[in-house]
């Protein structure tokens, strides 16, 4: 199946901006644990997704007014500014910025979600989200390997310098974008509200805060578990592995829940990622760290582009926007909680507690994985309206 040229052209956007923003990310607690700030590092992570968590619930009205073409050419800005502060050494400038890139962070990406449900008939929703998933985890892959490797050279600031000229490039695909809108609605601030205190979408919600819960782990967590057992030289190399895995499997992924269904590759996602999840919580050599970031790398290649793609399984022209908002709610409240207990324990403990939310998503999810996901988006549809 070709895939659309407006499709490659806002992957190849999303390449540059997360490029520059996950390379940054990715070492954010270990530069300030370098410093002797250690919490700076996590405050400023939870800032992020806690104003990303409350602002997609707003994002949704912002795409149906501006379009999603306007919103994320505004929105790339603010992740290079967030890079720039790290430059500063100014703590509050830091989390005043990380307040900001969580704002540009939920417009973003549902006007992404929206952006791409629209290019894409029902039977490509999971090829163009897959392939979407490969191309920007390259970019990820990359940035953070480039980083690691700049680091070891120049340290941190010249790096970050470096590393937030990304996002302002990709202005220029971003720029190139058909300006596809949807229809004006003035209520879907309404229509995000009843999506979070609706049953049903809350538990199909799950599987992204769940999942996400684990990336917090990743990027807050895993960095400090790896810098201290074996160094901050293999921070970089073992980062990447996470993203790297799914430049190869997302496409695959992704295609396969177009032939097979979404819901059945869900249970998957949990399994490997539980497993994972316990390698690396009695890693205590560098083979362990390995296979533990493989699962939870493999875990992640199915979770991108079939939830992705569950968004448009399950919306309408209508409510496409307000359940956009409440996926990125979900998932950005997965990163939130999952970035305030590792700020806490900091410590492999942190893996334990991931676990513990992986099994009871898990069981709370076992009664949608037959569902009929054309039942669910009538359901839905007649509920949230």
């Amino acid at each position: 199946m070709k895939t659309n040229r407006q499709v490659k052209l806002l992957s190849i956007a999303f390449m540059l901006v997360f490029f520059g923003f996950t390379a940054a990310q990715q070492y954010v607690t270990t530069f300030f644990d370098s410093l002797g700030l250690p919490s700076v590092g996590f405050n400023s992570l939870a800032i992020l997704y806690l104003f990303f968590t409350v602002f997609s619930a707003v994002a949704g009205t912002i795409v149906s007014r501006y379009g999603a073409r306007k919103v994320m050419l505004v929105s790339v800005l603010f992740y290079s500014l967030f890079i720039a502060s790290l430059t500063t050494g100014y703590v509050y400038l830091v989390y005043i910025a990380s307040a900001l890139a969580g704002i540009a962070a939920a417009t973003l990406w549902v006007s992404q979600g929206s952006y791409i449900i629209r290019l894409s008939g029902k039977r490509s929703y999971g090829t163009n989200t897959g392939f979407f998933s490969a191309i920007q985890s390259f970019g990820t892959v990359i940035g953070i390997f480039i980083a690691g490797f700049l680091i070891n050279l120049y340290l941190f600031k010249p790096t970050f310098l470096f590393l937030l000229t990304f996002p302002l490039l990709a202005l220029i695909p971003l720029y190139l974008l058909e300006d596809i809108r949807p229809k004006p609605k003035n209520n879907t601030l309404y229509m995000v509200r009843k999506s979070l205190t609706n049953p049903l979408a809350l538990r199909i919600g799950l599987f992204r805060l769940s999942s996400y819960f684990v990336l917090g782990i990743v990027v807050g967590i895993l960095p400090i578990e790896i810098k201290n057992l074996l160094g901050i030289v293999y921070i970089g190399p073992l980062s990447t592995l996470f993203y790297a895995i799914p430049i190869a499997l997302t496409y695959f992924f992704g295609r396969g829940s177009d032939l097979v269904g979404r819901m059945k590759m869900v249970p998957y996602s949990y399994i490997i990622s539980i497993l994972g999840l316990a390698i690396l919580f009695f890693a205590g050599s560098l083979a362990w760290f390995v296979i533990g970031i493989v699962f939870l790398a493999l875990s992640s290649a199915i979770l991108g582009p079939v939830s992705a793609a569950l968004i448009g399984d399950i919306s309408t022209e209508k409510n496409l926007e307000s359940i956009a908002s409440l996926f990125w709610i979900m998932s950005s409240m997965g990163i939130v909680i999952s970035t305030f207990i590792s700020s806490i324990l900091i410590s492999k403990w942190a893996y334990l507690v991931a676990i513990i939310a992986m099994v009871i998503s898990l069981f709370l999810m076992v009664p949608l994985l037959r569902s009929n996901l054309n039942r669910v988006k009538s359901e839905l549809a007649r509920q949230i309206r």
